[in-house]
């Protein structure tokens, strides 16, 4: 009793099982690259949705960072409790500083957009705004300006 295989010559078993292998190997290849696509795509969009929502609430921000600095610093409960006043006091200095800060960015920001806007043509000014208003969607805004 013979194996069919085995009536083939060399050269022709090698060609007909090589063709298979690569497909595998190229199918495995493509899925790997696949789901590294989506975990990086998943890994951006997850870190731009937290920074987006730590820039709309920035009071918001010793709340988050305490947590964090408990765990990295294994701070005892007394620690942690001096850090966190720490954090507050040192938190309401900054947000003075942005608080005078951001009016002159949006003022300059304002300034550059119409400026730019001088130069282009109707389809780019078109662009130019849409880019502009997604740009200052994402700017952190004031206190005084989320009363308004």
């Amino acid at each position: 009793m013979t194996d069919s295989t085995n009536l083939l010559p060399p050269s022709v078993v090698l060609t007909a099982s090589s063709p298979r292998r690569w497909l595998k190997w190229g199918l495995l290849v493509v899925i790997f690259g696949a789901g590294v696509a989506v975990g990086a795509a998943g890994s951006v969009l997850l870190i731009r949705e937290r920074l987006t929502a730590v820039l709309r609430q920035p009071e918001l921000i010793p709340d988050r960072v305490m947590p964090i600095l408990r765990h990295r610093l294994a701070l005892t409960d007394e620690q942690a409790e001096q850090v966190a006043d720490i954090v507050r006091r040192r938190y309401t200095a900054l947000e003075e500083v942005r608080s005078d800060f951001t009016p002159r960015v949006a003022t300059e920001l304002r300034l550059l957009r119409t400026e730019v806007d001088g130069v282009l043509t109707s389809d780019q000014k078109q662009r130019w705004a849409n880019w502009c208003q997604r740009v200052e969607e994402h700017l952190p805004s004031t206190p005084a300006q989320k009363r308004d």
